[in-house]
Parts: C-alpha cells; sequence; structure tokens
C-alpha cells in the first residue's frame, strides 16, 4: 500500500460541541489545511497479523490548521457567540497515537483509533463575537486557556483524523 502524502491534510468540514458551564456552542469549521506533518518523528511503529494491524506512536513540534469556521451559541451564560470567519490555530509538542486494523473479508472497513496531546495550543479567530476589540480580548482567552481547550475537543479532533485517514486508506485499497 503507497502512503499518500499528508502535508498538507486537507479536512473538508468538521464541527464541534460543547456544553459546559463557562459555554455552550456549535462550532462548524470547512477548508481546514494542516501543515507540519512533514516534520513528524516517529517514535514507534509496530505491524502484526501479516500488516494488517498498525500501530504508531509519532510527534512533531508544530502543526498548523487554517480554515474557515462558524460559531453558534453563549459564553459564560450571556455572552453570544454568533460570529464566522477565518480561524489559524496552531499547536506545539503534538503527540500522537494511531492504531489502524485493515479491512478484512471478516470485516471490510478500517479500524482507526487516534488520541492527540499537546503541551500548547495558540489561535486566532477573525471577526471574534463580531467585534475587534472584545475579539481580542476572547482570542487572548482562548491563548491562555489553549491546551485545556483543546483538551475538551479532543475527541472530536481526532474523530475527524479518523475520518480522513479511512477516507485516505479507502481510496488505496481501491
Amino acid at each position: 500500500m503507497k502512503i499518500p502524502p499528508l502535508d498538507p491534510l486537507v479536512i473538508d468540514d468538521f464541527s464541534l460541541e460543547e456544553n459546559s458551564a463557562i459555554v455552550t456552542c456549535q462550532a462548524d469549521f470547512d477548508s481546514v489545511v494542516v501543515t507540519g506533518l512533514a516534520d513528524i518523528n516517529i517514535l514507534s511503529a509496530k505491524s502484526e497479523n501479516a500488516g494488517r494491524e498498525i500501530a504508531v506512536s509519532a510527534s512533531v513540534g508544530k502543526l498548523e490548521a487554517t480554515g474557515n469556521y462558524d460559531l453558534e451559541g453563549k459564553a459564560f451564560f450571556f455572552l453570544p457567540l454568533d460570529c464566522n470567519g477565518e480561524a489559524t490555530v496552531t499547536v506545539h509538542n503534538a503527540s500522537v497515537s494511531i492504531n489502524i486494523s485493515l479491512p478484512t473479508q471478516d470485516n471490510p472497513e478500517p479500524n482507526i483509533e487516534v488520541s492527540f496531546t499537546v503541551d500548547k495550543v495558540e489561535a486566532y479567530f477573525s471577526n471574534l463575537l463580531n467585534s475587534e476589540d472584545l475579539g481580542d480580548v476572547l482570542n487572548q482567552l482562548l491563548n491562555l486557556f489553549g491546551k485545556e481547550i483543546f483538551d475538551i475537543a479532543e475527541p472530536a479532533i481526532s474523530r475527524e483524523v479518523k475520518y480522513a485517514l479511512e477516507k485516505l486508506i479507502k481510496e488505496e485499497l481501491k
């Protein structure tokens, strides 16, 4: 199986939903381009079952994702989050663990598990709160709590990376 290029990794669209004491929102992203995967360091790679099961652990110093966002919801029970624009998110010192079971006759779909950890996250959302001044303040708060926010969003991000990998595997196996 030939491994297709992953840098840049293009994710057509995905959504994140958060319902916590601080924020209730739905964030939709589209045209997301992730760069920096070319600098990934493979920490371990293991293959079993005649290459049908693959486990990879890797790290990268910096990944950057750019794309468009549409945000609806509320923060702190009263602050409206109805806005859209361009977004840039940079993660520093990211680690990823990927386990892949390739399709078989008994199970025609690939099974993929993905998980991430990061040390730091920086983000900038243009037009946040439809106000330059308030948007700048909220962007600063996002950066202050970037890792914590990423940890909350990690399951949805992992799911989207899983879908992107499934698509690549299915295309390669055609």
